[in-house]
């Protein structure tokens, strides 16, 4: 943008100092220009500011609307986790029960089968 300014400045300059003009007209017309040139610069600059406000709001949304869904992703996912525990948890304690009663019914089975046996199958006490 300097250069544009500064390409503006000089040829501005550049004509006027080659028109066949007064002084006094000659100076009036380079402060016009020169007045006009800093006019366009500054809309163009307010232009410019404008433009990378927007786009740092847009950011600002982007990433805000991001962090949003990060939040929900991992709400989502700590409840499935949790879940899934739950259902390895019962199925761990069904087994558990599942294994305590076999153990169980052997033990009766063995219990049975010693009191079953005939004494003489028995070891003889001291």
């Amino acid at each position: 943008m300097a250069k544009f300014l500064k390409g503006v400045a000089i040829g501005a300059a550049l004509g006027l100092l080659f028109a066949p003009k007064p002084g006094k007209e000659l100076r009036k017309d380079l402060k016009h220009r020169f007045n006009q040139s800093k006019e366009q610069a500054t809309t163009q600059a307010k232009g410019y500011k404008e433009a990378a406000v927007k786009a740092g709001s847009n950011v600002q949304h982007s990433t805000s609307e991001a962090a949003e869904n990060i939040k929900i992703t991992l709400k989502e996912t700590a409840k499935e986790m949790k879940n899934q525990m739950q259902e390895a948890s019962s199925e761990v304690k069904k087994e558990a029960q599942k294994v305590q009663s076999d153990a169980q019914t052997e033990m009766k089975k063995a219990q049975e089968e010693t009191s079953d046996s005939p004494s003489s199958d028995r070891l003889p006490s001291d």
